[in-house]
């Protein structure tokens, strides 16, 4: 009898433990985490998001709903993710190409306070709107620094391989992050795309995330263009199975 207490009592204090495990998730805002989901864990990351530009005296208008990301870790620094997301335009709406990828912990040390990863994406011609056939790819290194237990930089550098028809791009993004509370956090962000074809498009965004539970999270941000005439908000909601 006192044996098996011991195992109730040992199960009960490490679910407990797993159940304050603060959720790790890549919402809000453009930049990815630098850090992977554990073994065994099943993360949703969902959302909705409009956003309205104006070119040539034209705005055009578009909501995402819902924007899926879906994590799963199959060891302590692999993850796997499906993203999959429906588009409303003005004259069509339909689901977009489904991404496919992986993000991988290169470098975690809490001495040292700084995380790296790798993330890699294949875009498939799956969506509602596909016409070209080829597989895109993407490529991003993910790295973040822990200045003080309660705020973080970090950066993501990316290089996106589209189609034929759609040149090259590299992006990057900038962001700080400020933990207001136990619950509470807020964000800063500047994110650049750069393209092959000698355009460049400049936006910034800010906002914050708060935890309802240790394992979900909600969250809200907005972001206009710096260099162009367009603005977006987002909210959404980030929930580990347990």
């Amino acid at each position: 009898m006192k044996a098996l207490i011991t195992i109730l009592l040992l199960t009960f204090l490490a679910n407990q433990g797993k159940a304050q495990e603060t959720i790790n998730s890549d919402r809000p805002g453009q930049s990815d985490g630098s850090t992977t989901i554990k073994k065994d864990q099943l993360q949703l990351e969902t959302g909705i998001q409009h956003s309205s530009i104006r070119n040539n005296g034209i705005t055009e208008k578009e909501t995402i709903a819902p924007l899926n990301l879906i994590r799963y870790g199959i060891t302590s620094t692999i993850e796997i993710r499906l993203i999959n997301q429906y588009v409303f335009e003005k004259n069509q709406s339909g689901f977009s190409d489904t991404q496919v990828g992986t993000k991988i912990q290169l470098y975690n040390k809490e001495d040292k306070n700084t995380q790296i990863a790798y993330l890699g994406n294949l875009t498939l011609p799956s969506g509602s709107f596909t016409t070209d056939t080829k597989v895109k790819t993407m490529h991003k290194i993910a790295l973040s620094h822990n200045f003080t237990p309660s705020a973080t930089a970090g950066i993501n550098i990316g290089y996106y391989n589209y189609s034929n028809t759609q040149p090259e791009e590299i992006a990057y993004s900038i962001y700080w992050n400020k933990t207001i509370n136990s619950k509470t956090s807020f964000f800063v962000e500047f994110y650049e795309t750069i393209s092959f074809s000698n355009t460049t498009t400049t936006n910034a965004d800010t906002g914050f995330a708060y935890l309802i539970r240790s394992n979900i999270q909600i969250d809200f941000y907005y972001g206009v263009g710096l260099n162009h005439s367009s603005n977006f908000f987002a909210t959404g909601l980030s929930w580990r199975l347990e």
